[in-house]
């Protein structure tokens, strides 16, 4: 039995032929959303590298989003369609069907990032995460506070070693 069911269908993803390519075109498509939010497009682009495995992971390919967003149904935000695909939430469970969010497009999917952030409900953690725009590492190191990566800190830690291992500081 596969993890993963296709109830729908979304866009074909962007599937990049290497690492780079998939950077590149993320930098391009959330360049002008991030610019709009005033967060930092590093951030952006580590945090799609590392949730979707630098364009390669099963989730992505089903969902043309590589942030791998499950949108609970009383969220108005982040505006998306959704799928419903089998999944493991928590180490130890059973796979489930989850609400994952389509993006039509790499520059869809970085509006439903910002979105994500822009209107996380929990305004403490979403104000505590915005005061870091300045500091795209520690931005992304620090997107736990807004549930990426299973909201533990030691994954979006990663994100922020990525904007150092990849350089992705040249990307403004």
């Amino acid at each position: 039995m596969s993890d993963y069911t296709i109830p729908d269908v979304c866009e074909p993803a962007f599937i990049p032929k290497n690492p780079e390519e998939f950077i590149e075109k993320m930098a391009v498509s959330g360049k002008p959303w991030t610019d709009q939010y005033n967060y930092p497009l590093a951030a952006l682009i580590a945090c799609a590298c590392g949730e979707s495995a630098f364009g390669t992971s099963k989730i992505y390919k089903l969902t043309g989003c590589p942030f791998n967003l499950q949108k609970p149904s009383h969220w108005k935000y982040p505006n998306c369609r959704i799928i419903h695909l089998k999944t493991i939430n928590k180490e130890g469970e059973k796979p489930k069907l989850s609400p994952f969010c389509c993006a039509e497009s790499l520059r869809d999917a970085a509006r439903l990032w910002c979105e994500w952030i822009y209107y996380f409900p929990n305004t403490k953690k979403k104000v505590e995460l915005e005061a870091f725009r300045n500091d795209a590492k520690l931005f992304a190191s620090n997107l736990h506070l807004v549930v990426f990566a299973e909201a533990k800190k030691e994954k979006t830690k990663k994100f922020g070693d990525l904007i150092t291992e990849r350089n992705l500081l040249r990307f403004k």
